[in-house]
């Protein structure tokens, strides 16, 4: 027992003999303070996304500035292409002259190559037909159709007209009548006769050159199965066509055999 509290007594002596502030006191502990983590900033490569370190709390977010990115001609860096964007170097863009067709067409030896551009450019260009292949379009002389007045109105008019149109319908132009410059004058003569049971439209068409000489006559008729007083009521617009076509048809016949 006694050695026990001599052994206290001698540990407590050495403690005081350590304290640098005497006997009983006891050793000040420094604190330490936190140091903040210094951010590491790193230059980004072209199209990558940096990932920045979290700050201290309180701090303000660092923003960096992304460098831009130069285009080298003939290059494309990754993250910089831009819609509608070229190379500019010659020798990298690609043009219709680089898909030039090494093969024959159609088969032909290899002297006989032909590149994509020449055969767009030669099928832009107009084709040349062979006179002898070429289509004869026929050159109508001046004629001009002098008024029906040999039927009554309207059946007059819808006759004129009907020739007209016909004449216009098969690459013929009328004349205006009077025209003084016209090789040709038509003049007419039509009747309506009515029958027993029928009525006939008889039509005449007379073609005169410059100097008043019957040069070709067009005539013929053609039935209504229909009958009364006045023949010109009976006929029907369906007739007044088949009659406007007979006569263009034979006129313009015969004048492209005597164009002038």
């Amino acid at each position: 027992m006694l050695n026990r509290a001599a052994i206290f007594a001698a540990l407590l002596f050495l403690g005081a003999c350590a304290s640098p502030e005497g006997p009983g006191s006891l050793q000040r502990v420094s604190s330490v303070t936190p140091q903040p983590v210094t951010q590491v900033q790193t230059a980004p490569l072209p199209g990558t996304v940096t990932a920045q370190p979290l700050g201290t709390p309180g701090s303000q977010p660092i923003q960096t500035a992304r460098q831009p990115s130069t285009l080298t001609p003939g290059t494309v860096q990754p993250g910089t292409l831009q819609p509608g964007s070229l190379s500019t170097n010659p020798a990298q863009s690609s043009t219709l002259q680089d898909f030039s067709r090494t093969q024959p067409l159609n088969g032909s030896d290899g002297n006989a190559q032909e590149t994509l551009q020449d055969a767009v450019q030669a099928g832009l260009q107009p084709q040349s037909v062979a006179p002898g292949l070429a289509p004869a379009v026929p050159t109508w002389p001046r004629v001009s159709l002098a008024p029906i007045t040999t039927a009554p109105e309207p059946n007059a008019t819808q006759l004129f007209d009907a020739i007209d149109d016909a004449t216009y319908r098969r690459g013929m132009q009328l004349a205006f009548f009077g025209d003084e410059t016209a090789h040709y004058v038509v003049r007419s003569q039509v009747s309506a006769i009515p029958g027993d049971q029928t009525t006939s439209v008889i039509y005449v068409f007379d073609i005169f050159d410059a100097r008043g000489t019957l040069r070709h006559r067009v005539s013929g008729s053609q039935t209504i199965p229909r009958s009364g007083p006045d023949g010109w009521a009976l006929v029907d617009p369906a007739t007044t066509q088949t009659i406007a076509d007979d006569v263009a048809g034979r006129m313009m016949q015969w004048l492209q055999q005597n164009p002038s």
